[in-house]
């Protein structure tokens, strides 16, 4: 429960654009003039963007012009009419203030909100971005969308350096246009190309419409304080939905579980599972477990961890302090034994531990190659989180941090919402060769034919209906 608004004046108004916001049945609002959320255990920031956003008619944006260039990296062009389109620019790819400067004059532009700073529904100050345009996404039409292959992402994908695709929520308009996607996908070579999505449960769900809604994981874990059998059964049962809805698209895997820690940092927030790492590992184990039994496999991230950083690094490079040994007591306790567990994939993170290297993690051969694959002994995928997220902007072209990044040791990288950075890396030469080890760890991501029983997905849906 938190606070939205203080203005007993608002409360008409702020009823009025979360109905618009399609948001009224999961925000209440009481009389005293004190606005309260009550989504389940954690917030929904949508929920409160909507309120602080209540002057703004979100339903006044229907069937404008509102184009969306690249949602990971915020360049937007948010244009009312063609008019804006001189005064609203393409935003700034650096990182840090520059983007959020430009993301409030993007906002300025926005009917009744002048400039107005939104607070942070998980730690107060302002707002992740993400979540504001996130919020005008579903409000608005007319996005450009990639519901099928276009000529040129077609002859894209038959380049050998391709390892697979992954789908995000502008790929998804119905089940019958995704499955029509994945096959058209699948059929560009004659080895398919993997498919995978970000589908954890609440903040990262790609696919929404047609598919359970999946609760955020801190409130397994905080089931698990009073119950760990339950808090077990619900991470299984994840994981079972995951496996039952994706796998039946043709999708070879999600990127989860998230195992960093629970912690203040607004990158992860509720998507982690705890703040104690045995839990963590027990938890995401079952969520594993539940993917295992519909022939998923599962994506443990983001190595190292998190939780010694604020920063989000889809704007900043965070830099954790931390010994050495005081992440290994803590963040990399969850990958001991990962393999054990049925887990063969890990996503690296954007985040510099100066007391081991310079350079972030996905660049970093001493913690994959070192820490990762020597000292923990995991030998399966190693995939890196987005490398063009502003946090790693400072480290040359998209094609220099593909290149650190295989130097470093991942097997596959993940260069997200940018085909002209991708035509450029794909064009250029110069990418090391994919090992014979590495090609293995990739084929060992394809789904198998394994399915869940019906009955056994409906006992899990109905158990999890109970979170949300």
């Amino acid at each position: 429960m938190g606070n939205i608004c203080r203005s007993p004046t608002a409360e008409a108004v702020l009823k009025s654009q979360l109905q618009a916001a399609g948001l009224t049945d999961r925000v209440t609002v009481d009389s005293a003039g004190t606005h309260d959320y009550h989504i389940g255990q954690a917030p929904d920031p949508r929920a409160v963007l909507a309120a602080q956003l209540r002057g703004f008619d979100l339903s006044s944006l229907r069937g404008r012009q509102v184009t969306r260039v690249d949602l990971t990296r915020f360049d937007y062009v948010l244009a009312m009419d063609q008019d804006n389109l001189a005064q609203v620019k393409k935003l700034s790819r650096q990182p840090g203030e520059k983007v959020r400067a430009e993301l409030r004059l993007v906002l300025d532009f926005l009917p009744g909100h002048e400039g107005q700073s939104v607070p942070d529904p998980y730690f107060g100050g302002d707002v992740g971005f993400t979540h504001v345009l996130d919020l005008l996404e579903e409000a608005c039409q007319g996005f450009i969308q990639m519901l099928s292959l276009d000529a040129a992402t077609r002859e894209r994908l038959t380049h050998p350096d391709v390892g697979g695709v992954i789908l995000f929520s502008r790929n998804h308009e119905d089940h019958a246009q995704l499955r029509d996607l994945i096959k058209e996908i699948k059929s560009v070579r004659s080895e398919p190309l993997l498919v995978a999505v970000d589908q954890e449960g609440g903040l990262v769900q790609r696919f929404k419409k047609g598919f359970t809604l999946l609760p955020p994981m801190a409130a397994i874990g905080e089931v698990y304080d009073e119950n760990p059998r339950d808090a077990y059964q619900y991470a299984r049962d994840v994981g079972v939905v995951l496996a039952h809805e994706l796998g039946g698209l043709d999708i070879d895997f999600s990127f989860t579980p998230v195992v960093d820690l629970l912690s203040k940092n607004k990158a992860i927030a509720n998507r982690a599972f705890h703040t104690d790492p045995a839990i963590v590992s027990r938890l995401s184990r079952a969520l594993a477990e539940g993917l295992a039994e519909g022939g998923m496999q599962s994506v443990a991230k983001h190595f190292p961890g998190h939780s010694g950083v604020i920063e989000d690094p889809h704007f900043d490079l965070p830099a954790d302090p931390r010994a050495l040994s005081e992440v290994r007591e803590r963040d990399t306790r969850v990958y001991e034994s990962l393999e054990e567990s049925g887990i063969r994939a890990v996503m690296t993170c954007h985040v510099v531990f100066p007391s081991v290297d310079r350079l972030p993690a996905t660049f970093s051969s001493k913690w994959i190659t070192n820490e990762l694959r020597g000292r923990l002994d995991y030998q399966g995928l190693v995939v890196s989180d987005d490398v063009m997220m502003g946090a790693l902007s400072q480290f040359g072209e998209p094609a220099d941090r593909v290149i650190k990044a295989r130097q470093a040791g991942c097997d596959l990288i993940l260069l997200c919402n940018d085909d002209m950075a991708a035509d450029a890396v794909l064009s250029g030469g110069g990418l090391p060769p994919l090992s014979q080890r590495s090609r293995v760890r990739l084929n060992q991501m394809r789904r198998s034919d394994r399915r869940v029983d019906p009955a056994t997905v409906d006992a899990a849906r109905k158990r999890l209906a109970t979170l949300n």
